[in-house]
């Protein structure tokens, strides 16, 4: 959760709001006028479209069309993007948050500007493992893994103790299915209840499906036609089959 002035609350609470949007792009700053109207794009998932899943360790993705950056044609693909989001307050000023870091991974080139793909930084955990034996508590192995992937660990051993089986010895045997690194955070991820994400600041925390609430709304404030389900799925246990 990022933490927002109240100005901010207020801001979002209103039917009509105005946004701005800001980053750097390969060191290069940028604002929506530097971006193909309706391009910008930012998909992220907590699970399955279908059903809530443990352990489930999604790349966040940002596409876009940057106009005339001043950025070299072969510099593009493995540069960095930020970008944050700006609501205007009721003073006239705007709030920014930022959305994440993400990575390019393809640019191509048109008469409309240059399209950009880039991911977050879970993809560098689609790293083959280097090992098939190794044991640890939670924390042990996501701190190991994410030194050997070149990403930032971004809880403390505390908060992943207090997560379910956070304080367990967790042992990987010879004759496991993990094959990246990627794998090996979903196993922990389902270990602990959890799924695995990247946060706005670029590093790798996991999220368990609980917590207390942060905000309400009335039904005025709802879409018409949105349904709301009373269904509650419980877990008893968890049955791991390798074949």
């Amino acid at each position: 959760m990022y933490n927002v002035s109240s100005e901010y609350k207020a801001a979002e609470a209103r039917a009509v709001k105005q946004f701005k949007i800001r980053g750097k792009c390969c060191g290069q700053d940028y604002t929506a006028s530097d971006i193909l109207k309706g391009s910008l794009t930012i998909s992220n998932q907590a699970s399955a479209p279908t059903e809530i899943t443990l352990g489930a360790v999604y790349i966040g993705q940002m596409t876009a069309t940057f106009l005339n950056m001043p950025i070299a044609r072969n510099s593009w693909v493995g540069g960095t993007i930020t970008l944050q989001v700006g609501l205007k307050l009721a003073t006239g000023l705007y709030e920014y948050v930022p959305v994440g870091i993400y990575t390019i991974a393809e640019a191509k080139h048109s008469r409309s500007g240059v399209e950009v793909v880039a991911y977050d930084n879970m993809s560098k955990f689609d790293v083959l493992m280097d090992f098939d034996t190794t044991y640890g508590t939670p924390y042990e192995l996501l701190n190991a893994v994410c030194q050997e992937c070149g990403v930032n660990l971004g809880m403390t051993e505390t908060e992943i103790a207090a997560l379910p089986n956070g304080t367990r010895t967790l042992g990987i045997y010879a004759d496991n299915d993990c094959e990246t690194y990627r794998d090996l955070l979903a196993w922990i991820a389902c270990t602990t209840c959890c799924f695995a994400t990247i946060d706005r600041q670029g590093s790798l925390v996991l999220r368990p499906f609980y917590g207390t609430s942060v905000d309400s709304f009335t039904s005025a404030e709802r879409f018409s036609g949105c349904k709301f389900s009373d269904y509650v799925t419980s877990y008893a246990g968890i049955t791991v089959n390798d074949l």
